[in-house]
């Protein structure tokens, strides 16, 4: 495989809502069917309800960037994504309670999910 596009621009590599709702998608997937074990906190297995960023980082990101030296958002974006919005979150937080605040944060302002 290849990536999508190579945005050279790192304040033009926002995520939009959609592509972390696909995210979370892959992740649930993964977790269901594959034991992972969190290298952090003793080897505890890794469920959706607790998969985090530090997760995301080891299992999901660096895996699929590191053959093409890229960043994440060039294997699901089309081309640059300069951001409307800023977020920060703490990478121990769940992904899933991430999501959904920002699925809330989408809903609370009328934004479409392709929002950045």
């Amino acid at each position: 495989k290849q990536r999508s596009t190579c945005i050279p621009d790192t304040a033009e590599r926002a995520i939009t809502l959609a592509q972390l709702v696909k995210l979370e998608a892959l992740v649930d997937e993964i977790t269901d069917k594959v034991s992972l074990l969190d290298p952090y906190k003793d080897k505890e297995r890794i469920t959706g309800e607790i998969f985090n960023m530090y997760n995301m980082d080891a299992y999901v990101v660096r895996p699929l960037t590191k053959p093409f030296r890229c960043a994440f958002v060039d294997l699901i974006a089309t081309g640059p994504q300069p951001p409307t919005w800023f977020a920060s979150h703490w990478w121990g937080t769940p992904f899933r309670q991430t999501c959904a605040l920002l699925r809330y944060h989408a809903k609370r302002r009328g934004l479409a999910d392709t929002v950045t």
